[in-house]
């Protein structure tokens, strides 16, 4: 018999995980991200119910690029991401054209500190909080859910149509690391329409997925000139040496291409889903990143 979608997802994360690198406003409000380590602190395990997404698979893979200064990570939308009609979401991306443009330049900690990488998020709802969250992991423990799924339920046809329909209970313990662990999958329950009846779910691609404007855009681009001043600073130099010079070019030779009136309209500030696009709050940390820099300068 043929293996069914969620067989061969789980072949394939088996396989990409080997390959993985070992180094009140009237503002919509999107989902919290459900951390289960929060709640093992004082229970010894806990349940979620993994809530499915209709005609689809439970979860949504997107690449995002993410770096760490000091203790802060840094985390940004990668545009080259697909959507669930497998499209590619945007046309330009600052990590992946710069990587693309120097890559024969960069080294190789560079291209994978700044390189895409693959992540996952999933609905699930919390029992003990009664409200859904969004719980984002990586290849690693996508996987461990696939082969709890296997394991406890049997990724059948049968079983599988369970999961579209209803989705099912993930178990978590504290392992030997003292972090979370998945340790097995069961069938649901609790009927997904009484989880209905409670609270609206939302959609998760929206909640994923940030719309393709300059306001967005340019936060990226913000946190990849972050990336580069402290990965990469030797590409600072020169640009700045590229800009004086067509900067003196303009002025010295064509000076009717400024256009005092040709100004941008202050855009009204947007939520540009901060928790996706830098979930530790850019401005928030700029005193800590100075430091860190001025630091680094000093070595």
């Amino acid at each position: 018999m043929m293996a069914n979608k969620y067989m061969k997802l789980l072949m394939e994360k088996k396989k990409a995980t080997q390959t993985l690198d070992s180094s009140n406003t009237g503002e919509r409000k999107y989902l919290r991200y459900f951390n289960p380590n929060k709640y093992l602190k004082n229970d010894a395990d806990i349940c979620v119910r993994v809530l499915p997404r209709k005609n689809d698979l439970f979860f949504i893979q997107f690449k995002k690029h993410s770096f760490k200064i000091g203790t802060s990570w840094k985390n940004a939308f990668c545009f080259y991401s697909r959507n669930s009609q497998g499209e590619v979401i945007g046309t330009e991306c600052p990590f992946c054209d710069f990587i693309e443009e120097n890559k024969h330049s960069l080294n190789r900690d560079t291209i994978y500190k700044l390189g895409a990488k693959n992540s996952h998020m999933l609905l699930v709802y919390n029992y003990q909080t009664n409200e859904v969250l969004k719980y984002e992991v990586n290849d690693y423990r996508i996987t461990d859910i696939l082969v709890a799924m296997q394991a406890g339920l049997g990724l059948d046809d049968e079983n599988s149509g369970i999961i579209d329909q209803e989705g099912f209970d993930l178990y978590f313990k504290k392992g030997t690391s003292g972090y979370a662990d998945i340790y097995k999958v069961e069938k649901p329950t609790v009927a997904l329409s009484d989880i209905i009846k409670k609270m609206e779910i939302p959609d998760l691609e929206s909640e994923v997925i940030p719309p393709f404007i300059e306001p967005i855009k340019k936060s990226i681009r913000s946190t990849f000139e972050l990336a580069i001043n402290v990965f990469e600073p030797t590409f600072v130099s020169k640009n700045k040496e590229k800009d004086n010079k067509e900067e003196i070019s303009i002025n010295n030779n064509d000076e009717s291409m400024f256009d005092p009136n040709a100004i941008e309209d202050d855009i009204e500030e947007l939520n540009t889903k901060s928790e996706i696009i830098d979930s530790d709050d850019f401005d928030s940390d700029v005193e800590d990143i100075k430091n860190f820099l001025k630091n680094r300068k000093k070595l």
